[in-house]
């Protein structure tokens, strides 16, 4: 997740975004780091994207239930109530004026069942809060 973070601090300062990380004794999780770095990015770039500039996003490592938890959460304008069920569909676009081709929460969504975990979202009020959970890496 750092590493991610660090990458998009230059993006975040360019729109006058903060990002903020905190991290409860990071967990491990045994995973590919590639396709995991691009579930942060992904997680990372969405609300840099659609939560306006000036938007926060913070993102928090942790413990849940014996699961390792990722937060993701912003103050951008939010997900309407009837759409968060549909988040992760293929091709879903809720600002189409945008760039983009609606495949990146569906590539999560994708990326975060292949390594055995959860994802979900809530609505933040404002913003949005992106929850994912992975069984802990037994050794």
């Amino acid at each position: 997740m750092a590493d991610v973070v660090e990458l998009y601090d230059a993006v975040a300062e360019d729109q006058g975004a903060t990002v903020s990380q905190e991290h409860d004794d990071a967990p491990l999780v045994l995973g590919d780091r590639d396709l995991l770095a691009g579930v942060v990015a992904n997680l990372l770039d969405n609300p840099l994207k659609y939560g306006g500039a000036g938007c926060t996003v913070r993102l928090r490592t942790g413990w849940h239930e014996g699961q390792a938890l990722l937060m993701v959460q912003d103050d951008g304008p939010g997900v309407p109530a009837d759409t968060l069920a549909r988040m992760g569909e293929r091709f879903l676009r809720l600002q189409p004026d945008l760039p983009g081709h609606g495949l990146g929460l569906a590539s999560v969504q994708a990326v975060v069942a292949l390594h055995g975990g959860r994802l979900y979202y809530e609505n933040a009020a404002p913003g949005l809060r992106v929850f994912i959970s992975f069984p802990l890496d037994p050794t």
